[in-house]
């Protein structure tokens, strides 16, 4: 996968892109000159992201998805994610206090709630020993 590094500043409101490079020594070297000098702000930030990386989803209709199910299994909420999300998680199951995320590709809010229960029934059923 192509990789871009966009090199940003600020936060909220006042977050923007700066300028966008093909490899990360090029966006140090701006760092290093336009931090030196001053000109825009105190403090850079380089991130790195993949072109195209949900090209296969997007031709097949496929959103990034977040479900989150209860521990007692009810589904709490399902939500569009951005793929960044998906791409840091994955499809792991992630447990919190309350209840679980789990990230996956779909079609639609059904889909993706469909796709959450199946994969956490298998989640479960492993714990148990019963897979």
């Amino acid at each position: 996968m192509t990789k871009v590094y966009l090199v940003t500043s600020g936060e909220y409101s006042d977050y923007g892109v700066n300028a966008v490079f093909s490899n990360e020594q090029l966006a140090k070297a701006y760092v290093d000159i336009y931090s030196r000098e001053g000109i825009y702000c105190e403090e850079y930030q380089i991130e790195e992201y993949g072109l195209d990386f949900m090209e296969k989803q997007l031709r097949k209709g496929l959103g990034a998805w977040e479900v989150n199910i209860w521990k007692d299994q009810q589904p709490a909420s399902v939500s569009m994610n951005d793929s960044e999300t998906i791409k840091e998680h994955g499809t792991e199951i992630i447990e919190h206090p309350t209840c679980f995320s789990i990230y996956c590709f779909a079609r639609d809010h059904d889909h993706a709630k469909k796709i959450a229960q199946d994969r956490f029934a298998k989640f479960r059923a492993e714990e148990e020993g019963i897979a």
